[in-house]
């Protein structure tokens, strides 16, 4: 019998479905939402999730990359309600749309994104930041407005982090 073996450099484990294992040679495998390889199907918080993985990877701190970055598809949320919804509110304002891409923001008269039951029951869709905008045109190439709050997404960032470590350092 032949007994295989890797070696690695670092193991980071949020829990048994959430790893990111780096190698020597800085290559790595992962699993789970937190640090998952992203595709133009599956990008949501890019932007967090490469901030992590510049962290674990590289040392980089969460901040530097995520006020670095002057991509605005990056920092998209991407929110779907299911058929169990009736339709989304932006604020009190009633959207066809039942797909979003939402934007955290500064701008105080921006809204909140909801779903909405048949019923007529009320929810802040989950994860999304209390303000946003929304922008559903394409966005590849497109410069971040200056409303985007970069500080939401390096709170999310600094929390799953947290949740890998059980600590954060402030690197401001």
């Amino acid at each position: 019998m032949k007994l295989e073996f890797e070696l690695y450099k670092k193991i980071y484990q949020k829990d048994v479905n959430n790893y990111i294992i780096i190698k020597d040679d800085g290559s790595y495998k992962s699993k789970g939402a937190y640090v998952k390889k992203l595709s133009s199907i599956d990008n949501d918080l890019p932007i967090v999730n490469l901030a992590l993985k510049e962290y674990f990877i590289k040392g980089v701190p969460v901040e530097e990359t995520i006020n670095n970055c002057k991509d605005l598809m990056m920092f998209q949320k991407v929110v779907k309600i299911s058929y169990k919804y009736s339709h989304t509110l932006y604020g009190n304002k009633k959207l066809p749309e039942k797909c979003l891409r939402v934007f955290a923001s500064k701008k105080e008269d921006d809204k909140g994104v909801f779903k909405v039951k048949d019923s007529g029951r009320v929810e802040k869709i989950a994860g999304t930041p209390e303000k946003c905008f929304i922008k559903n045109e394409n966005v590849i190439g497109k410069r971040i407005p200056k409303r985007l709050d970069k500080d939401w997404y390096i709170q999310v960032a600094r929390k799953r982090l947290f949740d890998f470590i059980g600590k954060v350092e402030n690197n401001e």
